[in-house]
């Protein structure tokens, strides 16, 4: 038996990389609002660094208050044409 290395590409990958260059997340750090721009997203979640979810927010709002978490490091999920993009983000 010979070992065989297989990498697995999305179908999607040229709309993946669009997504990753035409967002724009800000502020981060981020104190009470987050703004999401570039992207049409269906869904923005907030997890914790051990995969809890947060928040979820579904509306397509370019503004995610983030007043109510507490202080500390987050994943941000963007999910926008069946692609996610995830970020890590600091909540001051």
């Amino acid at each position: 038996d010979i070992p065989v290395a297989v990498e697995v590409v999305p179908e999607n990958v040229e709309e993946k990389s669009n997504i990753e260059t035409n967002i724009s997340i800000y502020p981060n750090p981020v104190a009470d609002e987050l703004y999401i721009y570039g992207v049409n997203f269906e869904m923005v979640k907030i997890c914790s660094l051990d995969g809890r979810l947060i928040k979820e927010v579904t509306n397509g709002n370019k503004r995610i208050s983030l007043k109510e978490l507490p202080k500390g490091m987050y994943i941000l999920q963007v999910v926008a044409n069946g692609n996610v993009f995830l970020k890590k983000i600091l909540k001051q």
